[in-house]
């Protein structure tokens, strides 16, 4: 019982952490077990849908993003651990980023500062053509994965 009792309350433990807050270049992040958010992100932490169909096409591929934060030899390592993220793109009805956050669920290895690098870049270079039926004035939600292994 005593075995049982110090597994549930370990893994209780990892699995309850409260959110944090980390300061890195200049940004401060809400960092989850498995999410990361800029502090200033008001879309990404509330209940956000839209529920009209729309599409959302990025000017450049979410790789060369990778390619020009990541070193190869960074690249190279995240392959060997499989490491993975889910980019959740938070855009206006004209396809500029208004914010970005990260499932990180699968990217145990990729550092804050990288993350950090990541967003700067993606919010100064990366603008999506968005294609919708409704004239509406939402936003839109749109996850991008990104596999290191397929760089």
């Amino acid at each position: 019982y005593v075995i049982i009792l110090l597994a549930l309350v370990y893994s209780n433990a990892i699995f309850s952490q409260n959110p944090r807050k980390v300061a890195v270049g200049g940004n401060t992040y809400i960092v989850s077990n498995y999410m990361v958010n800029n502090v200033t992100n008001k879309l990404s932490v509330s209940n956000f849908i839209n529920k009209e169909r729309f599409t959302a096409s990025p000017n450049q591929e979410v790789a060369i993003a990778a390619r020009n934060v990541f070193s190869k030899n960074r690249i190279n390592a995240l392959k060997k651990t499989k490491d993975a993220i889910l980019i959740n793109f938070y855009i206006d009805k004209n396809g500029g980023i208004k914010e970005v956050s990260f499932n990180v669920a699968h990217a145990q290895n990729v550092t804050l500062q990288e993350l950090n690098l990541l967003e700067a870049y993606l919010k100064k270079h990366y603008v999506f053509s968005i294609s919708s039926k409704s004239d509406s004035t939402s936003d839109y939600l749109v996850g991008i994965p990104l596999w290191f292994v397929k760089l």
